[in-house]
C-alpha cells in the first residue's frame, strides 16, 4: 500500500519538499546542482540530509561517479575507450554479438520484459524511427523559425516511415545472459534506451547509495526524482518529501499536483520539451510504434511507482495509451497516474496525487 504524507521544496522541472513530524537529533541539509554533459545531459539536482560537509561531499562523489557509469553504458552517440555500450551494439547490427557489461544486459532484458507485459508501444527496437523523427525535430525546433503558426514545418513521408517499420521487432534483440552478449539479428535496426535507461540508472544509483548507508535524500535528474527517508527541519524534525509536478502548459507555474512520501520515484513524460509545431500541434520525442507517430493525447503524464526504472518505464508507455488501457496497466503494477490534457484538464487514478 502506497503511503501518503505531506512537504515542499523546488527541485528541477518536478519539485522535492517537506512537512513536519517527529523529532530528531541535529543534521545538516546539504544540496548541489549539477549540469554535466556525463549525466544523461540533463540538470541533476542532489539534497541530502547528513552529519556533516564531509559526509555530504562522498556521497555526491559518489553519486556523479554513478551517474557517469550508466551515462557512459547507456550512450548512443559516443564511444568510450575500453567499453562496450549501447553505440558498439548498434553499430555491430547484423554482423556480430556484442560482449556487455551485466548492467547493459540487466536494462535491456527488463526493457523486452516490460515490451511483453504492457501495451509494447514502448520499444527499444524502435531506433530507426525514432531517427527519423530526430532528423526532422532538428530542422523545425527553432520556435522562432517555426512558431505554432507557422505552416512550413513538415513531418516525415508515410513511406519512408512504413519503410523503417520493417526494422523495429523487438525480438530481433537477442540478449544472452549466459556469455552476456547482445546481438541485433537485423542489420538496419538500432536500439534506443531513452524510454527507460535514465530512471533505470537512477534507481541502481539509488540503492548503491542507500546500501552505502545514506538514510535520507532526493534526487531529481530531469524528469525523474527518487526520494527516500525524510527531510527534516530546523528544529530537526523529520518531515517527508513533497514532489511537485510541473505545469505542462503553464511552465511559469511551480506546480500544478504534489506527491507527499518517504520513499518511492516520479517521473514524468510530457510534449513541452524536444518537439516542433506541425499543424498547429506539438510532435514530441516520444513516439508510438503502431503509428510511428508522436502520441498526441496528453500534454504530460505522472507515474508514481517505487521503483524508478518501473515509473520511467511506465511514464512512456502510458503517454502512448488510451487512458482506460492506461488505467490497467497502472493497476496491474500498483502505479498512481496523473494525466494532463492539452486544455489542462486533470485526471488521475486516486487521490494520491494532490491537485491543487
Amino acid at each position: 500500500m502506497i503511503k501518503k504524507f505531506c512537504g515542499l521544496l523546488m527541485l528541477i522541472g518536478i519539485s522535492v519538499g517537506i512537512l513536519s513530524g517527529c523529532s530528531s537529533s541535529k543534521i545538516e541539509k546539504h544540496s548541489i546542482r549539477m549540469v554535466e554533459d556525463h549525466m544523461f545531459d540533463t540538470v541533476v539536482t542532489f539534497i541530502v540530509y547528513t552529519d556533516d560537509e564531509e559526509e555530504f561531499s562522498y556521497f555526491t562523489k559518489e553519486l556523479k561517479e554513478q551517474y557517469a557509469y550508466y551515462h557512459k553504458l547507456y550512450d548512443k552517440y559516443n564511444s568510450y575507450p575500453g567499453l562496450n555500450n549501447i553505440k558498439s551494439i548498434n553499430e555491430a547490427a547484423g554482423t556480430a554479438e556484442i560482449e556487455v557489461s551485466q548492467d547493459i544486459i540487466d536494462l535491456l532484458s527488463y526493457a523486452k520484459e516490460m515490451h511483453y507485459e504492457t501495451g509494447g508501444k514502448n520499444n527499444i527496437a524502435l531506433g530507426a524511427v525514432l531517427e527519423v523523427w530526430h532528423d526532422y525535430r532538428d530542422l523545425y525546433s527553432d520556435p522562432f523559425e517555426y512558431p505554432k503558426e507557422n505552416i512550413s514545418s513538415e513531418i516525415p513521408p508515410e513511406d519512408l516511415l512504413e519503410s523503417k517499420r520493417e526494422h523495429i521487432d523487438i525480438e530481433n534483440v537477442i540478449i544472452d545472459d549466459i556469455s552476456n552478449t547482445v546481438f541485433l539479428k537485423d542489420p538496419e535496426m538500432s536500439i534506443d534506451v531513452g524510454g527507460v535507461a535514465k530512471g533505470f540508472a537512477t534507481e541502481k544509483i539509488a540503492q548503491h547509495l542507500i546500501e552505502k548507508g545514506l538514510e535520507n535524500f532526493a534526487i531529481s535528474a530531469g524528469g525523474n526524482v527518487r526520494v527516500h527517508g525524510y527531510s527534516f527541519g530546523e528544529n530537526g524534525e523529520k518531515r517527508p518529501w513533497n514532489t511537485g509536478i510541473t505545469d505542462p502548459i503553464d511552465r511559469s507555474n511551480p506546480s500544478i499536483a504534489n506527491v507527499i512520501t518517504t520513499s518511492g520515484s516520479v517521473v514524468s513524460s510530457g510534449d513541452y520539451e524536444r518537439f516542433y509545431w506541425y499543424d498547429q500541434k506539438r510532435y514530441s520525442h516520444i513516439i508510438d510504434g503502431d503509428t510511428l507517430l508522436p502520441g498526441l493525447n496528453y500534454a504530460q503524464i505522472t507515474v508514481y511507482t517505487e521503483d524508478s526504472g518501473l515509473a520511467d518505464y511506465l511514464s512512456t508507455e502510458i503517454f502512448l495509451l488510451p487512458k482506460e488501457e492506461g488505467e490497467k496497466i497502472a493497476e496491474k503494477f500498483n502505479a498512481e497516474v496523473l494525466w494532463v490534457y492539452h486544455d489542462g484538464t486533470i485526471e488521475q487514478t486516486s487521490d494520491f496525487f494532490k491537485v491543487k
